[in-house]
């Protein structure tokens, strides 16, 4: 008997990465990665005429064409001549059990869930290991990390692609959420080693390690955000107990949690180490010690 064929794996969420049969595949330019990801997540095979134009828009019509041919073999070549349909009009990539991409696969979760008989915005005990499949398969943004210089119209497609993701990401995490508050509460733990504010009194930078606990209620805190907004302090004048309240209040306002506890263990200044630790739970004042 022959030999199945390995499946070929596409995973776009994050870095793009290409594989069959678990092994890596490294595909020659970015413009064929960037031609394998359009024609992954477009739902039928695209026109040559269409495809020269998106990604050689600078080119005239035959030199775009040849560009496209130069590049449809080295991809075919590197996938081994199998996952894509070419003929001579259109491209496009094989569909089925042998061809495997993330995207699909996180759509796929999602779309279950709508076969429940609930409203699309409600979740059952069903959903939830379907939307936490999903939010594990999301390694990512959208082929984050890749971009095509000299091809804006594919950089606008992979812009709304990735907005259209993390959205699509965003709903099932607030649902996953929701449906798990609704059965127990659990605690998510943040460490911030290298908190760095400036000491309003002597300009010179303050270090600190802090600590956030917290029981969600509806939301939860994405982690890119929560690094962005601490790093906003690096520049900022501000004392000690000033800035973990600061932080503790601005969570309360973006999450609103069951609880939180936010801890500044600040570096040794002059002898004396300080701690700051600030409490609060929904209903109650905070707690500031």
């Amino acid at each position: 008997m022959p030999r199945p064929t390995p499946s070929l794996e596409l995973y776009l969420l994050g870095s793009p990465r290409v594989e069959r049969g678990g092994q890596p595949i490294e595909v020659d330019t970015r413009k064929a990665t960037a031609l394998l990801a359009y024609l992954a997540v477009a739902a039928e095979s695209q026109s040559r005429d269409s495809l020269a134009a998106l990604f050689w828009p600078d080119a005239d019509q035959a030199h775009a064409h040849a560009a496209l041919r130069r590049t449809l073999s080295a991809l075919n070549k590197a996938l081994g001549g199998t996952g894509l349909n070419i003929d001579r009009e259109s491209v496009g990539l094989e569909r089925g059990p042998q061809v495997q991409v993330d995207v699909d696969q996180f759509h796929a979760r999602l779309a279950e869930c709508l076969t429940h008989g609930h409203p699309a915005s409600d979740v059952c005990p069903a959903c939830l290991p379907l939307l936490a499949e999903a939010a594990t398969l999301y390694r990512g943004d959208f082929l984050s990390g890749f971009n095509l210089r000299d091809s804006p119209g594919f950089d606008d497609w992979q812009f709304f692609q990735a907005e259209s993701l993390r959205r699509e990401l965003a709903s099932a995490l607030e649902r996953l959420l929701r449906g798990h508050a609704s059965r127990r509460d659990y605690e998510v733990a943040f460490t911030i080693p290298e908190f760095t504010c400036v000491c309003p009194r002597s300009g010179f930078p303050d270090f600190a390690t802090i600590r956030i606990r917290y029981v969600p209620y509806r939301k939860l805190i994405e982690l890119k955000s929560l690094k962005l907004y601490i790093n906003q302090y690096r520049d900022v004048p501000i004392f000690h107990e000033a800035a973990v309240n600061r932080i503790l209040d601005d969570f309360v306002a973006a999450a609103d949690p069951k609880w939180v506890e936010v801890i500044g263990d600040w570096n040794v200044r002059g002898n004396i180490k300080t701690i700051v630790t600030v409490t609060h739970a929904r209903g109650r004042k905070s707690r500031r010690r």
